[in-house]
C-alpha cells in the first residue's frame, strides 16, 4: 500500500468527517453559545442607548444649543420660538449675499487618443450659462447648451451634429476671454 503524504491525509481524513452524519458541533453548545452572543449584544445596544444624550439633555441639564425637543427655550423645529435660530446677544445678522460671479473653460482635444470633449460656464449675477460638447464613439457631435435662472433649475438644450470631424489641435470654445 503507498502511503499518502501527511497533507493528503489530512483532506482525506477532512472529507471522510464532512460526509458523516454526525455535527461538527454539538447542537446544546451551538445554541447555549449563540444565546450568549445574542444576549450581549442586546445589552450593547442597550447600553449605547442610555448612554447617548437625549432631547437636548445632558448631565441632568437642558442643553440650549443644537436639536432639541423646543421646551425650556431649545431651538428645535417644534419649540416655541417657531423654528427660528437663536442668536446670541449682540450678534448681528448678516444680509443675504448675491450668488459669485465666474466663468471657466476647458477642453481636451487629443487625436491619438481621439478624444473630444469641452465644458464652460459663466455667472452672472445669479444666472449661470454653459455649454458642453463630446464626440461621441458614433461619429456625432452632441453639444449641450443649458441656463440656470432663479428657481428654474437645470434647462438645457441637446443638439446632435451627424457625421462631425473634430479639427485637432484648434480649441472648439475658441479664445477665453477675459
Amino acid at each position: 500500500m503507498t502511503s499518502r503524504p501527511a497533507k493528503a491525509n489530512t483532506v482525506y481524513i477532512l472529507r471522510r468527517r464532512l460526509k458523516s452524519s454526525a455535527p461538527a458541533v454539538p447542537p446544546n453548545n451551538w445554541s447555549k453559545m449563540s444565546n450568549s452572543l445574542l444576549i450581549s449584544l442586546c445589552l450593547l445596544a442597550a447600553t449605547t442607548v442610555l448612554a447617548y444624550p437625549q432631547n437636548g439633555w445632558q448631565n441632568g441639564k437642558q442643553q440650549g444649543q443644537g436639536y432639541t425637543n423646543g421646551a425650556n427655550g431649545g431651538n428645535g423645529a417644534n419649540g416655541a420660538n417657531g423654528g427660528k435660530q437663536l442668536q446670541a446677544a449682540g450678534e448681528e445678522t448678516q444680509p443675504a449675499m448675491m450668488p459669485m460671479n465666474y466663468d471657466f473653460q476647458w477642453e481636451v482635444n487629443d487625436e491619438e487618443s481621439s478624444n473630444f470633449y469641452g465644458h464652460k460656464e459663466q455667472a452672472d449675477n445669479g444666472r449661470v450659462d454653459g455649454s458642453y460638447h463630446v464626440w461621441l464613439p458614433n461619429g456625432r457631435l452632441m453639444k449641450v447648451e443649458y441656463y440656470v435662472e432663479g428657481n428654474s433649475g437645470f434647462v438645457p438644450k441637446i443638439t446632435y451634429e451627424d457625421a462631425y470631424t473634430p479639427t485637432w489641435g484648434t480649441p472648439y470654445f475658441g479664445a477665453r476671454r477675459r
